[in-house]
């Protein structure tokens, strides 16, 4: 199959997944009901009139919404893995590896724990989830470079994962002081898309268009990174500075993405290596199928977690670690020349 007819499948495969996810659930609507009531929500017309005002409802204030910002968390997540991965030039290398969804987890955990104000604390969590990233990765940059001054990869993946142990054992300490919330940390911290509505959506799907816009403009950059610093630095690219940077737009997506949705792991780790291996590695064509495939994945996670156990609602994160788990083994145990991968 060419390039082009695999980006139309993934394209398609794409709209099929919104307009499945949209139409199950304890109400089950066709897809040609759901197109009808997105499209007469577009463009009122009496020829839709006929569909019941309650499952307008439920497309157009519960799941749709839901839908769509499942769809670009995991397209954001999946990008940034991209980044996180090429930057290191690690294939096991991801927010979750370097420290910084630990971070935005502890500062969000914080605004969840002392902010009264319904609208003061929905105001607050992306702030304070990217100030959680952004903070951990700049500790984590500075003890790697203190350590090692060559600013190894290995070195920051090292100090990421005890950063985000240490971080971790904080947020254990702060939920034994705060028992009575204990319910809503844990629900939360496990990933759940059904809080915001369209709320939520007004704030991720701008910031999901500016990530997708600053990532994919600097594909040629992060092309060069991977063949390493030096060759990067011999070819006019300011290797630790770009580096540097991808790191901390990548932590700031992230930590606003897991302020909102909580913990959702392996996406990020998952999506860019499938995308590689039936796309190649050339980053303007990675990084927005990445975002597509993340999207993808993400939906379906999310919706084996509401229908799986029907009434019953699992953590959208349990499934992507369900899935992802193997994967991260076969990609450590068992997957030929990991390097490959990145290049």
């Amino acid at each position: 199959m060419s390039t082009k007819k695999k980006v139309v499948a993934l394209l398609v495969l794409s709209v099929f997944l919104i307009i499945i996810g949209v139409g199950i659930g304890s109400v089950s609507i066709s897809p040609l009901n759901v197109l009808k009531i997105i499209f007469r929500s577009l463009l009122p017309a009496h020829f839709y009139e006929s569909i019941p005002e309650t499952n307008q409802a439920i497309v157009m204030a519960i799941r749709l919404p839901r839908v769509l910002t499942a769809f670009l968390c995991g397209g954001v997540l999946a990008m940034t893995g991209v980044i996180m991965q090429s930057s290191l030039k690690n294939p096991l290398a991801s927010a979750y590896t370097i420290g910084v969804s630990s971070g935005a987890t502890l500062c969000a955990a914080c605004t969840l724990f002392f902010a009264t104000h319904p609208i003061i604390k929905y105001i607050s969590l992306p702030l304070a989830g990217s100030f959680g990233a952004i903070l951990s990765v700049l500790l984590v940059l500075y003890f790697s470079h203190v350590a090692d001054n060559s600013f190894s990869d290995n070195s920051i993946i090292l100090i990421g994962m005890t950063f985000s142990l240490f971080v971790s054992a904080i947020l254990t300490i702060l939920v034994s002081l705060n028992r009575e919330k204990l319910g809503n940390l844990l629900f939360w911290q496990m990933g759940n898309f059904a809080w915001h509505g369209w709320n939520g959506l007004a704030v991720i799907a701008p910031i999901s268009l500016l990530a997708f816009l600053f990532l994919r403009h600097y594909a040629l950059e992060i092309d060069i990174l991977t063949f390493g610093d030096e060759q990067a630095i011999a070819l006019g690219v300011p290797a630790i500075s770009v580096k540097r940077n991808m790191l901390l737009v990548s932590s700031a997506i992230t930590g606003i993405v897991v302020s909102f949705v909580g913990i959702i792991g392996f996406v990020d780790l998952i999506a860019p290596h499938v995308i590689r291996k039936f796309f190649g590695s050339e980053h303007r064509i990675v990084l927005p199928l990445s975002f597509l495939f993340g999207g993808c994945l993400m939906c379906a996670c999310d919706l084996i977690a509401r229908t799986l156990l029907s009434p019953i609602e699992l953590a959208v994160g349990a499934i992507t670690a369900i899935l992802g788990a193997p994967f991260f083994a076969y990609l450590y145990f068992f997957a030929p020349n990991k390097k490959k991968h990145i290049r």
